[in-house]
């Protein structure tokens, strides 16, 4: 199975998730965008429950880059059915196998999150529903 290669991002900037339309029963799709912090982009930074390190799930971009249940599971609601939708979520907006990487967009967060025209924030629950999440997502998606 092909999984996704990330491109080294130039300083100053992140990844953006351009995440395609689709019912929540259909596979993910997007593609990775690369945005200066400093310019203005209208995007949603997503947080949400890790929950257990098990990558069973997939998101093509176009190649797979595999997600957890949990990240797959608050992606699908916070997407739009006919609509592009810029997000930002950690997991798939930075490259986890570089460490380098990760760090200096840890350090980055605090503006991330300030630039956002929306924070979801994805609690989960144990039969995987968030209500939460779901009104917030509608009242944007009507924005």
């Amino acid at each position: 199975m092909i999984t996704y290669i990330y491109q080294p991002l130039q300083l100053g900037s992140i990844r953006l998730l351009e995440l395609a339309p689709g019912k929540e029963e259909e596979s993910l799709r997007g593609k990775l965008v690369e945005h200066k912090v400093s310019q203005h982009a209208e995007y949603v930074a997503l947080s949400y429950y890790w929950g257990p390190p098990t990558f069973n799930r997939t998101i093509h971009l176009p190649d797979p880059l595999p997600l957890t249940e949990t990240l797959h599971h608050a992606l699908c609601r916070a997407r739009d059915k006919t609509r592009t939708v810029q997000i930002w979520a950690d997991a798939v907006c930075i490259d986890q196998t570089s460490i380098a990487e990760r760090n200096s967009q840890v350090l980055m967060m605090g503006e991330i999150y300030a630039n956002a025209v929306l924070v979801l924030i994805d609690l989960g629950s144990s039969e995987g529903d968030s209500p939460t999440i779901e009104k917030l997502c509608n009242d944007f998606k009507q924005a």
